[in-house]
């Protein structure tokens, strides 16, 4: 996974951008003409369809948004978060070859004898970004916003600068993907929970919880020489070494039987249900859509449950499994 996200952050052709900001974001891809962006072309920052109410058709997604929990996580009440999805080029063919990127396509597709399968090594990745004004509200200490842009990954969006606070990454490696999230080191709370394990990167490889106390300042997760050298063959500035592997997922149970468990602080706590025990591999798992191209109603329902575990077989009646991808979410605006 550190493989995986030194190649999606490395320096891009397109001077000042990271490679996964060349990639296509959901608003390029669902829609009747998707497009996969040009290069120099700026890409202005987009709240998620997640973010806002999906099951409202309207107009073009707002920049960034207040996130749903933000006391959960001692977010400012007034602070602002945009949470943006991107796919690089072997997935963005896919879905458009596929006629996925509507729900007309999604209902054609669906009446062939075909099956979602995506390319074994396409990416998605979902990054979180909060103005740099707002980090401050958010982790004081930081004192400064000089302090700010030489600790975070910034980035200016019309007029407004961003820094990047979390990102996960699944790439297709695996029938089940491969999920791994990261988050930058200052996130508040980042540990809660599940903890943070990471064997390959981290000196310090598993990271207890902290049960007393909340959102609290976990430290940094020093890197491996192993690492270090390889963030230095991609060519990654220094700020990339503030982010943390919180852990990766490639199954639903171990090997006991349990439910494996993956989360990121940001993600879902802050922005999405307050929770941080879940699973990315089970609430993926039921990506799919019905005869009409739309996401099933089984599935939507079971994204309130912040389902764990193997997935449950009867809400796949009637449904095409999307091969772990929900971006046909968007659909319901419309698209």
């Amino acid at each position: 996974m550190w493989e995986v996200f030194t190649s999606s952050v490395r320096p891009a052709v397109t001077p000042g951008k990271a490679v996964f900001e060349t990639w296509a974001t959901d608003e390029d891809i669902y829609q009747a003409t998707p497009v996969w962006p040009s290069a120099g072309n700026e890409r202005p920052i987009r709240a998620s369809r997640r973010q806002t109410d999906f099951h409202l058709a309207g107009s073009s997604l707002p920049p960034c948004t207040t996130p749903e929990n933000p006391w959960v996580a001692n977010f400012p009440l007034t602070g602002c978060l945009a949470e943006v999805v991107y796919r690089d080029r072997l997935q963005y063919d896919y879905i458009v070859d596929n006629g996925l990127n509507t729900q007309a396509g999604a209902a054609a597709f669906y009446a062939s004898p075909r099956v979602v399968n995506f390319p074994g090594s396409s990416m998605a990745l979902k990054a979180d970004w909060v103005p740099i004004t707002d980090l401050l509200q958010w982790v004081p200490e930081l004192g400064s916003l000089a302090n700010v842009r030489s600790t975070y990954y910034t980035v200016t969006s019309e007029g407004v600068e961003y820094g990047l606070v979390a990102m996960h990454i699944s790439t297709a490696a695996n029938p089940a993907w491969v999920w791994g999230t990261f988050e930058h080191k200052n996130n508040p709370g980042r540990c809660d929970a599940i903890g943070c394990y990471d064997s390959f990167g981290a000196r310090r490889h598993a990271v207890m919880p902290n049960d007393r106390q909340a959102n609290t300042q976990y430290g940094p997760c020093n890197k491996t020489l192993e690492l270090k050298r390889m963030m230095q063959t991609a060519g990654l500035a220094d700020v990339w070494q503030n982010y943390c592997l919180k852990s990766t997922q490639v199954s639903f149970t171990n090997a006991a039987g349990k439910p494996t468990v993956l989360t990121n602080s940001v993600t879902e706590r802050l922005s999405v249900n307050g929770e941080l025990i879940g699973s990315c591999i089970s609430c993926h798992a039921y990506a799919a859509f019905g005869a009409n191209g739309a996401p099933t109603s089984a599935a939507l329902t079971m994204l309130a449950y912040n389902p764990v575990g193997k997935p449950i077989t009867s809400a796949f009646e009637g449904a095409m499994p999307n091969d772990f991808m929900w971006g046909i979410i968007n659909f319901l605006n419309g698209n």
